[in-house]
C-alpha cells in the first residue's frame, strides 16, 4: 500500500498514519479480497473540521492521445479527507468503508475479468461497505 498524507494532514494530524496501518491489518483479515499491494492511499485535510469524506476507484488511468493508460497503481485508489476534529470512530469508519469497496472491485474482477461492484448494485455496494465498518470498528 501506498500511503501519502499531504502536508497540512502530516502537520496536524501526523497520528492519521498509524491509525490508517491498523485499520488497514484488520480489513484485510476481514476480507481477503482487499488487495493492498496495487493499492495508492491518498489522505488530505477536509476544510470543514467536524467532516470527513472518501471514495474509492478502481484502477488509476489518465488520458493521453493514444487512449487510457494505466499507472502504478493498478488495485485502485483511495481518496480520504478527514477534518482536524474527526475523531478516531471516524477516521476508522472512513477507512473501512474505501477499503470494502476496493475489496469489492477485486470480486467483481475474479467474476467478470473487471474491476467492478457487479452483481452489487450501488446502494447495495454502500449498505456492505457500512456494514464493514461496523465489524471493523468492533475489532478495533
Amino acid at each position: 500500500m501506498d500511503l501519502y498524507l499531504s502536508p497540512g494532514m502530516l502537520r496536524y494530524r501526523p497520528e492519521v498514519t498509524s491509525h490508517i496501518r491498523q485499520i488497514k491489518d484488520v480489513a484485510v483479515r476481514l476480507d481477503r479480497d482487499i488487495r493492498l499491494r496495487g493499492l495508492r492511499v491518498e489522505v488530505t485535510r477536509n476544510p470543514h473540521f467536524d467532516r470527513y469524506s472518501g471514495w474509492a476507484v478502481p484502477e488509476v488511468h489518465s488520458r493521453s492521445r493514444q487512449g487510457y493508460i494505466t499507472h502504478a497503481h493498478p488495485d485502485g485508489l483511495i481518496t480520504l479527507r478527514i477534518g482536524d476534529e474527526c475523531g478516531d470512530e471516524d477516521i476508522i469508519r472512513l477507512t473501512a468503508h474505501e477499503l470494502r469497496h476496493i475489496g469489492q472491485f477485486h470480486r467483481g474482477r475474479k467474476r467478470y475479468g473487471v474491476m467492478t461492484t457487479a452483481p452489487l448494485d450501488h446502494w447495495e455496494s454502500e449498505r456492505d461497505a457500512e456494514g464493514f465498518e461496523d465489524r471493523v470498528l468492533e475489532r478495533m
